[in-house]
């Protein structure tokens, strides 16, 4: 693999081959007194180093700045803009932009003054986590290209690539929690989504700021002379506790682990109101939670895109997350083989533990891998 390009000059092969014939000549003139020879390397010699003064002496008067994409994702083509301003009135002409990290690159043949140029490309993530675009350098060589100067006109840029999620059927997946856990039990997802189908009629108690008006019974309320609001016992909605566990014998089922959690994220998230508590174990436990929507989604892909497997035990964490998980949500470990986490949460929890093993995709009749994944 070439070294990354650094800022400063450098001879092309080009300019070696015209050093070469420049030695050649003054050494031929000079042993054998042919002053033609002699004064011909002379002046290749000096054209030479006249070319070594002129390089790039336009390139500093260059600002650049680069944009990309807000959000990336894993497998999808990033793009990339790169927005060039000449501060000078003098051109700058024969203007390479190229990034040190990534395989992009633009030639402007001439950079007029107080111009502004836009140059766009793409490149594609192949893995989560942090990738980075190197430093941006301006290369030019003009006018001969026997000696060309490199300099940095913008820093690196460190972004996460967010996993890429794959398919998920959610009527099948309550379906899923419902009816086939592994041990014979039921989760009592029902997903009925109106708060006034969510439960059989428990009482009445006094009206209290934030009650909704279509709680209240009327008759009751007359009778008494104040409001008195209907309660409804909790029937579980469409809340979800998922528990991800990073241990997994290979780096491959930690990825298909990885994609299959941030498929259902993707997939709850699609519609707002609802509790999601996402929890990745590990040496300590990173709980990220809050109401369905966008700016949720986003956070727990973030939580998942910098999943490591972990190099020591994993601390115990089902205690930890009674105060955050909701009566009515459902329960699910995601991992990347068999997980012993399971027990542990239905005795805290008590409620069942549904485990989802990304090695076996074919026993999630819900869930689509991305194109390319196994």
């Amino acid at each position: 693999m070439p070294a990354p390009a650094r800022p400063g000059w450098y001879v092309p092969p080009a300019g070696r081959i015209w050093l070469l014939i420049t030695g050649v000549l003054l050494l031929v003139g000079i042993v054998r007194n042919i002053n033609l020879l002699a004064l011909l390397g002379s002046v290749l010699l000096a054209v030479f180093a006249l070319q070594a003064l002129a390089a790039g002496r336009g390139l500093r008067r260059l600002q650049v700045r680069r944009w990309c994409d807000e959000v990336l994702r894993q497998g999808v083509p990033c793009r990339i803009e790169i927005r060039l301003v000449n501060d000078s009135t003098r051109p700058a002409p024969g203007v390479w932009i190229e990034d040190t990290a990534q395989p992009l690159g633009w030639y402007i043949d001439r950079v007029e003054g107080l111009g502004r140029y836009t140059c766009r490309g793409e490149v594609v993530p192949q893995q989560r986590g942090w990738f980075t675009f190197g430093l941006l350098l301006a290369d030019s060589g003009y006018p001969f290209g026997l000696v060309r100067q490199r300099v940095e006109v913008c820093p690196p840029l460190e972004v996460l690539v967010l996993p890429r999620p794959g398919k998920l059927s959610r009527e099948q997946f309550r379906r899923h929690l419902r009816g086939n856990d592994p041990r014979g039990e039921r989760s009592r997802q029902s997903g009925l989504p109106h708060e006034m189908a969510r439960a059989d009629f428990h009482g009445l108690r006094p009206y209290r700021l934030g009650d909704s008006m279509r709680s209240v019974h009327w008759r009751t309320s007359a009778r008494r002379g104040q409001l008195m609001v209907k309660e409804f016992e909790d029937v579980p909605g469409e809340d979800l506790l998922m528990v991800f566990d990073p241990v997994a014998q290979e780096e491959d089922d930690l990825e298909r682990a990885v994609t299959l959690a941030a498929t259902i994220v993707d997939e709850w998230c699609q519609r707002r109101g609802n509790r999601l508590i996402l929890a990745v174990a590990g040496k300590d436990l990173e709980i990220v939670e809050g109401v369905t929507g966008p700016e949720l989604a986003r956070r727990a892909l973030k939580a998942l895109a910098v999943v490591q497997r972990p190099t020591g035990p994993i601390a115990p964490f089902a205690a930890a997350l009674r105060p955050y998980v909701p009566r009515s949500a459902a329960a699910v470990v995601v991992a990347g083989g068999p997980s012993g986490h399971a027990d542990e949460l239905e005795a805290v929890l008590g409620r069942a533990v549904t485990v989802l093993d990304a090695r076996q995709p074919e026993e999630l009749p819900f869930y689509r891998p991305p194109e390319g994944d196994v």
